[in-house]
C-alpha cells in the first residue's frame, strides 16, 4: 500500500490519499524511473572519482557533472507522472503535488516509489505463494 498526504492551498487542509494496490505495469513504470536515476548516480560516481584522482574533467564532462549535481527536471517529471499514475485518483494530479508537497517533496516521491517496489517483495511473501 502507498500513501501520501497533500496540502490543498484553497481549502488550507491536508488530505490523505491511499492506494492499496500496485499494478504490475505501473511497477515496471517504476523500474525505469529507477533505473534512470541509477544510471544518473553512476554518472556523477565515476565523474567524482577522476575528480577524487586528480583528473581534469573536459568541458563536457563539467557540464554533466553540474547537470548530475541534482535532480533533473526530466528525472522529477517521470517522478511526478509514475506518482500520478500510481496513485490513479483524480485529485492527485501534478499540480496537486507540486502545490501540496512540502519542501522535502522530491524525498517523500522516492520514498513512495520505494513502497510501491517493495509491493512485489510482499505479494511474493503471501502465504498463497507458497
Amino acid at each position: 500500500m502507498i500513501k501520501i498526504d497533500l496540502y490543498d492551498p484553497k481549502t488550507g487542509d491536508t488530505k490523505h490519499y491511499e492506494q492499496p494496490r500496485v499494478s504490475f505495469g505501473n511497477i515496471k513504470k517504476v523500474l525505469a524511473v529507477d533505473k534512470l536515476t541509477a544510471q544518473n548516480k553512476a554518472k556523477k560516481k565515476v565523474l567524482e572519482q577522476k575528480l577524487d584522482n586528480g583528473t581534469a574533467l573536459t568541458d563536457k564532462e563539467i557540464q554533466e557533472y553540474i547537470k548530475l549535481a541534482s535532480t533533473s527536471e526530466e528525472e522529477l517529471d517521470q517522478i511526478e507522472n509514475i506518482i500520478v499514475e500510481l496513485f490513479n485518483k483524480p485529485q492527485v494530479t501534478k499540480k496537486a503535488l507540486e502545490e501540496g508537497l512540502g519542501a522535502d517533496g522530491i524525498e517523500v516521491m522516492k520514498n513512495i516509489l520505494t513502497e510501491a517496489m517493495g509491493g512485489i517483495n510482499a505479494e511474493n511473501k503471501h502465504p498463497a505463494k507458497k
